[in-house]
């Protein structure tokens, strides 16, 4: 998302509103993966207490296939 905030800024002149629009889509994005760290250490938690057994999620479960992004 990141990628696609910069591009719109390079590609179109910056106008304060649309500008506002980049950063805000910005903010969005850090908050989504802040909301998404929260669900991995809850679902750790939720195997743990149910089961005994600690867990922790592989760097490829946590993260969004990156194909995915570029469409």
């Amino acid at each position: 998302m990141e990628k696609q905030a910069l591009y719109v800024m390079a590609l179109q002149q910056s106008i304060e509103s649309s500008f506002r629009e980049v950063i805000s889509v910005l903010k969005v994005s850090s908050d989504l993966e802040r909301i998404g760290d929260h669900i991995v250490n809850i679902s750790e938690w939720t195997v743990y207490s149910k089961t005994g057994k600690i867990v922790e999620l592989s760097d490829d479960q946590k993260r969004v296939d990156e194909n995915t992004d570029e469409r």
